[in-house]
């Protein structure tokens, strides 16, 4: 009996998770200037900067795009701060199997959004952003028939409205402010 008992109240959970909102959080808007050798320049509003939080925090689940000429060419998520995940990714070189970032050689500059979102007033966990990133990357290929140009991979989990909702706030924002 405890086990249909548990059953009934993860079944119950999960009913109750469908329809809470998820909020997203404004998002951080730079620009990303590639220099040579996994350098880059971050301004924000024309002028030098650095992250701020929640950029800048680790532990913090984050959903990240890179927009080039009004078009989300990359999608990813990290708990990281953004710095170390930009390192990462710029240094890679297929050592380990991953080789990094695939628009790390383009030389435009880049528009890059960075959002949180609460859920209930809680920041909602890696897993829950994963499967947002998962619903923006399928817009961007249901408009324009393609996947992000310079995305390497993505993963799909179970998705439910809420998650699609927050994806089109996110697709929507970039597609106004990626200038």
């Amino acid at each position: 009996r405890s086990i249909r008992k548990k059953q009934a109240v993860h079944k119950q959970n999960l009913c109750i998770r469908r329809i809470m909102q998820i909020k997203i959080e404004k998002s951080q808007i730079y620009t990303l200037r590639l220099k040579k050798f996994g350098k880059y320049e971050l301004l924000e509003n024309k002028k030098k900067a650095r992250f701020s939080k929640p950029a800048s925090a680790s532990k913090i689940a984050k959903l990240y795009t890179l927009s080039l000429n009004k078009k989300i060419i990359y999608v990813g998520i990290t708990s990281r701060s953004l710095a170390t995940r930009l390192r990462d990714g710029f240094k890679a070189t297929g050592k380990t199997g991953y080789y990094g970032y695939k628009w790390k050689s383009l030389k435009e500059e880049l528009i890059l959004h960075i959002w949180t979102a609460t859920e209930d007033g809680k920041l909602i966990s890696l897993r829950e952003m994963e499967t947002i990133e998962a619903e923006v990357v399928f817009l961007c290929r249901s408009d324009s028939g393609q996947w992000p140009e310079y995305q390497n991979e993505i993963h799909f989990f179970e998705s439910h409205e809420n998650h699609r909702q927050a994806a089109k706030k996110i697709y929507s924002s970039v597609l106004r402010n990626s200038e």
